[in-house]
């Protein structure tokens, strides 16, 4: 899935999401725990967001939400991208195979967010080799904290 939210003339900023579910049984015995089946490699097996792929679409959607409700602060252009079989590559080469960079322009800086099973909360950038940081992305950088402080601290507006 490709949403495109244009806001005049200035930098295309990827924001990337996952959509899969990894193929194994969720045992936490929580009453939302998964139960889903799906055919995997020729067979059935459980499906579960065990990689928290459920945070990483929460802050998305909670990301396009604030900077869109900021776009008298920015000007350029958002693509919000939602790849399927992120775990296995083959949802990324799919999009590719499939034109997503001919259908739509290559942005200039894409982001995205991964998390991990730790009690602390880190971030961090590697860039390949970036030219100094647009506004759009800068306000993508606090719209994505103030997303992930929201998760955190349910009394901030």
């Amino acid at each position: 899935m490709v949403a495109i939210y244009k806001n005049g003339d200035g930098p295309t900023i990827m924001v990337r999401t996952e959509l899969d579910a990894l193929p194994m049984e969720e045992k936490t015995s929580l009453a939302y725990a998964s139960h889903d089946k799906t055919t995997w490699n020729d067979g059935e097996t459980f499906v579960a967001h065990s990689c928290g792929h459920d945070i990483h679409m929460a802050s998305w959607v909670g990301t396009a939400k604030t900077l869109v409700g900021l776009k008298d602060r920015w000007q350029g252009t958002l693509m919000f991208i939602a790849q399927p079989a992120e775990e296995t590559v083959s949802g990324a080469k799919a999009m590719l195979a499939d034109g997503l960079f001919t259908r739509f322009k290559k942005p200039d800086f894409g982001f995205a967010l991964h998390d991990a099973p730790s009690p602390t909360a880190s971030s961090s950038i590697a860039p390949a080799s970036a030219p100094p940081i647009p506004t759009a992305s800068r306000l993508f950088s606090t719209a994505a904290a103030v997303t992930a402080r929201r998760r955190r601290e349910p009394s901030i507006p």
